[in-house]
């Protein structure tokens, strides 16, 4: 079998693991990143009107739009916080050891590609992440 063959199984078999619910095999890890999913759970439970999906890079890039959004989501009076203050620290940054190969990044982007498209077809947008 060729390189690329191996892969689609291997993508394919990761699929069918997370489909089933596979709780000993399945790649837990992987299945974090399948948005749509965890999404509609919620969408299920409460309604679109009661869900507001935001991406994280929105929320690290434009922190006071978010916030705006948050309020008015919510209901609630928005009054600007701005001033000369400086963005909030992210806290919740970290280093990692080493980095991803461009084999295995090329891989997990193989692998959500279908997911991420079928996310951004049920929210109506990208989100920035």
């Amino acid at each position: 079998h060729s390189h690329h063959q191996v892969r689609i199984y291997f993508l394919y078999t990761l699929l069918v693991l997370i489909d089933l619910g596979d709780n000993e095999n399945e790649p837990f890890v992987l299945r974090r990143g399948l948005y749509k999913q965890q999404i509609e759970r919620y969408v299920n439970a409460f309604g679109w009107d009661n869900v507001l999906v935001i991406g994280f890079g929105e929320l690290k890039n434009n922190h006071e739009s978010v916030i705006k959004k948050c309020h008015q989501f919510l209901g609630g009076e928005y009054e600007s916080s701005e001033s000369d203050e400086k963005a909030p620290e992210i806290k919740n940054k970290r280093s990692y050891p080493s980095r991803i190969s461009e084999e295995d990044a090329n891989l997990l982007a193989e692998f959500y590609e279908k997911p991420n498209s079928e996310l951004f077809d049920y929210l109506g947008f990208k989100p920035e992440w």
